[in-house]
């Protein structure tokens, strides 16, 4: 839960990163720089990066790692960092990590050479939770969702319940409570969203910026003398010159008018976007050290967001955290690595530094063996005291299990990540490693599945070795739009797709995978109506809707009740007798049903279809032909005879779309004689002009082309297209003597006969 401040401490809080450089430090103006250049992918790197990177993508397959080279001096980026005031760290640091001990402000000092160093080094970055530092900054809103900022913000009165109080939807103005319509969380996610800016890098820059405190932080409280109601979450603009940084900062939000939390997160959103990540500092390593040159850079090294060498670092570590604790850790993370020209072969680890590290390991007072134990957790080396952690039983099996994830190298410090998630740092004689069996692997009973929507079934993990000790997992899916999956391994289908659950060991961090594949089942089957005419001797379709839409399996099957009198042909009925009769539509997916009723008329020969002998009429596949190419509607409308105070005739094109007066006849248009009281297809033929594969009434190139990939097997043409292809009118499938007689048409040469 969210700790009170004191004023001092609150204070003190935004020198951890906002100093900004740009407003009391000379800039470096740009003479000769070469723009940087991004490669995408391990091999591009230097062989010193390969074996972090290797490791990193053994664990997430998705992430990409871009080395983005500078083109800048080792020796010549540390000169410039080590300008005065530049680059600062906690004057709490160990002595190695301070250039002279001379504080700038609220316990602030310049860095020594190896910190600068060391913090510049990305190589030492390059861990699980290190190395978001160097996510992009721009918005991705499938990634930075609206749990992950929930996540970042928990422990804080902006993300939870604080002294029984719901403040995640409140502000203060002049001391007392507002209510927002929407909470911070959403705020964040919405002011990202607006100006392209992560929304995950905007609520850890505000935790970094005032620890969320929201009530007694000067900048946020809405209460400070004179500034009464104005906000500024992120120190924009806090210079310590002059009045001080707080008034700086509340001046600079009562000139932009930020009035409200909504206004003050999206000002600084859009702030972050146009002066940082527009001018290629587009992630949180660049915005502390400005190196990266790009197209619009107007200067490198002065123009950063922050001064702390340190904030990356620890930003990074909250990040990670989201979304390790939100399951998004295997999403398809995309990382702007810095290389320069010149680096030294290995990172250099001096007396001081921090060591990266993934060790299991316990607390333990061996100087009073017997006794209850008690721990502090502090949180930088010798600072506040965030946690403590009580030990009443001897042995390992009884300890709380932490993990280190930085060794301090003769600090006298090592950092640690509890249970809950918390980190700090604790004396390092008290840290023990951990023995036990490790895991070596993990299993699923499913390596692939099949569900239909809103199925479930359980996935098993077995943990390698049997006696391995820690056998935790955690579940995650790549998609959960398509399935989710709980922390107990029961996966539950949500919507169509595919995605992968992935199971992830606790300890070692070993993986197991399983295929989810989920279809809608078909609920429904059903017609626009379910009675018909159909005059005898004619086909009539009918085309049932398969729901949900979303359905894989919309096949179906059509039987009929009496043969005799409508027969099924394919998909195609066929009135063979006058009578009365249904015919049933099943689909293959459930075995649903719908059944349309049949009646088969005989039309006289004045209500019949009758054409104008220059066309030729196949009564027994309902089809004419010798209409030939580029005939419209309007004129072969003039070669049909039919009882005009009975039946409307509807043309339609192979689309299944009306088409009239100037419009071209085409292979696959239907003639359709409709009944005008209950508007029943009674009688139907379809056209058929030789050549005009495509059904567009014309003969030509695009023809060509269909049938040639007919004859190649590349593309398969409908019962329709391949009568209109057989030239040769020898009842097959075309053959290279219908491709020539087609490009002999196209040539001029010789016409094909309709």
């Amino acid at each position: 839960m969210f700790r009170n401040k004191k004023i001092k401490a609150i204070l003190s809080i935004i020198f951890i990163v906002f100093i900004t450089a740009n407003l009391f430090i000379n800039y470096n103006k740009v003479e000769s720089y070469s723009v940087s250049t991004k490669k995408s992918g391990i091999e591009n790197f230097p062989d010193s990066y390969k074996s972090y990177l290797n490791d990193l993508k053994a664990k997430h397959p998705e992430w990409n790692f871009v080395a983005v080279y500078t083109h800048l001096d080792w020796n010549y980026v540390i000169e410039n960092e080590m300008v005065r005031d530049r680059s600062l760290v906690p004057a709490t640091q160990p002595s190695s990590w301070k250039l002279d001990g001379k504080n700038i402000e609220k316990g602030w000092v310049n860095a020594s050479r190896s910190a600068v160093s060391y913090c510049l080094d990305p190589r030492n970055f390059l861990s699980e939770s290190g190395i978001f530092q160097f996510e992009i900054n721009t918005n991705n809103s499938s990634q930075h969702t609206l749990d992950v900022v929930a996540r970042i913000l928990k422990g804080t009165p902006m993300g939870e319940v604080y002294e029984g109080v719901d403040y995640t939807r409140k502000y203060k103005k002049s001391g007392k409570l507002v209510d927002m319509d929407k909470s911070y969380a959403q705020i964040i996610v919405d002011a990202g969203r607006k100006y392209n800016v992560s929304p995950v890098h905007l609520a850890s820059r505000i935790i970094q910026e005032n620890e969320g405190d929201i009530l007694n932080y000067s900048c946020t409280s809405g209460s400070y003398p004179n500034y009464e109601g104005y906000y500024n979450f992120m120190n924009i603009g806090a210079s310590p010159s002059g009045a001080g940084a707080i008034i700086n900062a509340l001046e600079y939000a009562k000139n932009k008018g930020w009035t409200t939390p909504e206004l003050a997160i999206e000002g600084a959103a859009q702030k972050i976007y146009n002066s940082y990540i527009d001018y290629g500092q587009d992630t949180i390593y660049f915005e502390k050290f400005d190196v990266n040159f790009t197209e619009k850079s107007l200067y490198l090294f002065g123009g950063q967001y922050m001064t702390n060498i340190l904030a990356p670092s620890s930003e990074s570590s909250k990040i990670y955290d989201a979304y390790n604790s939100t399951n998004k850790l295997n999403s398809a993370f995309t990382f702007y690595i810095p290389v320069y020209d010149n680096m030294p072969g290995t990172t250099d680890i001096v007396d001081g530094e921090y060591i990266p590290d993934n060790t299991l390991v316990y607390l333990d007072d061996t100087s009073d063996r017997g006794v209850t134990d008690k721990f502090n957790v502090r949180s930088v080396p010798d600072g506040s005291i965030i946690t403590e952690i009580v030990e009443t039983k001897e042995g390992q099996e009884n300890r709380t299990i932490l993990t280190r994830i930085l060794r301090g190298n003769n600090t006298g410090w090592d950092k640690v990540r509890l249970p809950n998630g918390i980190e700090g740092y604790v004396s390092s004689k008290y840290v023990k490693e951990y023995v036990y069996q490790k895991v070596t692997g993990v299993t699923l009973n499913e390596t692939s599945k099949t569900l239909k929507l809103g199925e479930s079934f359980n996935l098993t993990a077995t943990v390698l070795p049997d006696n391995a000790q820690i056998k935790d997992v955690t579940w995650s899916s790549s998609n959960n739009e398509v399935a989710q999956v709980d922390a107990s391994g029961k996966v539950t289908a949500k919507g169509p797709g595919s995605t992968t659950i992935t199971v992830t060991t606790k300890d070692q961090n070993k993986t197991a995978k399983c295929d989810i594949t989920v279809i809608a089942p078909v609920t429904e089957i059903k017609l626009s109506k379910n009675s018909y005419t159909v005059a005898k001797d004619a086909y009539l379709i009918i085309t049932p809707e398969i729901l949900p839409k979303e359905a894989q399996n919309k096949n179906y099957t059509i039987t009929s009740k009496n043969p005799n009198i409508v027969k099924v042909e394919d998909k195609k009925l066929k009135a063979v007798a006058v009578g009365n009769t249904s015919v049933t539509f099943t689909t293959e997916d459930g075995g649903k049903t719908v059944v349309a009723n049949i009646s088969v008329i005989d039309l006289s020969s004045s209500d019949a279809l009758n054409f104008d002998n220059s066309i030729n009429v196949d009564k027994n596949e309902n089809l004419l032909t010798k209409i030939g190419p580029d005939v419209s509607v309007e004129e072969l409308s003039k070669k049909i005879n039919y009882n005009k105070s009975k039946f409307d005739l509807v043309i339609n094109n192979m689309q299944n779309k009306t088409i009239k007066n100037k419009d071209l006849v085409g292979t696959g248009t239907t003639i359709n004689l409709v009944d005008k009281n209950n508007k029943d297809v009674v009688q139907t033929f379809t056209v058929v002009i030789y050549g005009d594969i495509s059904g567009d009434g014309n003969i030509n190139t695009i023809d060509l082309q269909l049938m040639q990939k007919s004859i190649l097997k590349i593309k398969t043409l409908s019962n329709i297209q391949n009568t209109s292809a057989d030239l040769n009118k020898d009842g097959g499938v075309p053959t290279t003597i219908d491709l020539q007689k087609l490009q002999k048409h196209i040539l001029n040469i010789s016409k094909i006969e309709q």
